[in-house]
């Protein structure tokens, strides 16, 4: 009996718990807890209510994260040994985040951003394709990932690519107009072109309209012989008080031998100031509705008119017609074939 107990004396300070118990087989006495100093190697269990290293809860296999309550989001990140991956880690129903670096966004369904009770962003997923909006270079394209401008648009629906909307309610008064910041920036801006639907009336103002908008002081109409022409030239202005300036060309020489489609004219109003021979010649542009020109034959013989191909000039088609030298005559077409001499 003394022996045995010698050597459970002996074993008791090799085997100890941290903070726990460590049980005896059934039948032995029990032992104290003992404190080690050292390391502890054992190839069984060992067991206690609470595990502890010096003072602090030692985790077993069956707990979960919130076993560290205090654990912090970059001690968190310290030890993930690959961010990325196809696990989701949650923070939270509705997590602060500041400053995020955020590469993609592939939303399954509908997309929306709200700020302040307000949703100022809102994808649909079943016309993504069309409406796609892209943030580049501080330029905004819609529907285009390549803008160019401040804006740049890129629809499949023909003309009608932008609308300005005052309502989306059936019957009811429509404003709508498009600015230009005025030199002051005190001042009302400058109103460039300004619309005003109602149920019987349709109006559109161009250069003011509304008390909103400062009025342009001058309007003038550009034209350019080729769709690649830039600048173009006036064909037609509006001053402040309404009066309007139509294109003009001065010091037109007549062309001898003079014919059909010899000497074109290009504006409004003609000045011929040479007339070599009589009969030198010049040509009307084609006929078209409404259109109005004014020749004046300042040159010192008689001036030879002729229509463009297939109309007539008061002389039957395809046949000339003539200006004394001194005179002017105004041309209208009345149609596409026609001219009215006045």
């Amino acid at each position: 009996m003394i022996k045995r107990l010698m050597f459970l004396l002996l074993f008791s300070f090799f085997i100890c718990a941290s903070s726990g118990n460590v049980w005896p087989a059934a039948g032995d006495p029990v032992l104290e807890e003992k404190t080690a100093t050292g390391d502890i190697t054992t190839t069984g269990n060992v067991e206690g209510a609470t595990l502890t290293e010096s003072a602090n809860a030692v985790p077993n296999s069956t707990d979960h994260l919130g076993f560290f309550a205090l654990t912090t989001s970059a001690q968190l990140l310290g030890v993930l040994s690959d961010e990325t991956g196809s696990g989701n880690i949650v923070a939270g129903t509705g997590p602060t985040i500041t400053d995020p670096v955020i590469t993609n966004i592939s939303p399954d369904a509908n997309f929306t951003i709200t700020q302040n009770s307000v949703t100022p962003f809102v994808s649909e997923n079943a016309s993504a394709a069309g409406n796609t909006l892209y943030l580049k270079q501080g330029n905004v394209g819609i529907g285009t990932s390549s803008p160019g401008n401040a804006l740049d648009v890129l629809s499949s629906t023909s003309y009608l690519t932008q609308r300005l909307t005052q309502t989306k309610t059936d019957s009811t008064l429509q404003r709508a107009g498009i600015v230009v910041q005025h030199y002051t920036a005190a001042e009302e801006p400058l109103g460039l072109i300004m619309a005003r639907i109602d149920a019987t009336t349709s109006v559109i103002g161009i250069g003011g309209y509304t008390s909103s908008a400062n009025a342009a002081t001058a309007i003038n109409f550009y034209t350019g012989a080729t769709s690649t022409t830039t600048g173009g030239t006036i064909a037609m202005s509006i001053d402040s008080n309404g009066l309007i300036a139509r294109k003009v060309t001065a010091g037109i020489t007549a062309v001898n031998p003079g014919g059909q489609g010899d000497g074109a004219l290009v504006a409004n109003i003609n000045e011929v100031s040479t007339v070599g021979t009589a009969d030198d010649a010049v040509t009307l542009p084609s006929a078209a509705a409404g259109l109005e020109i004014r020749i004046i034959n300042n040159g010192v013989n008689q001036l030879e008119i002729w229509p463009a191909s297939g109309d007539n000039a008061g002389a039957g088609a395809n046949n000339a017609v003539t200006l004394a030298a001194g005179s002017n005559v105004t041309y209208v077409a009345y149609d596409s074939t026609n001219w009215e001499q006045f």
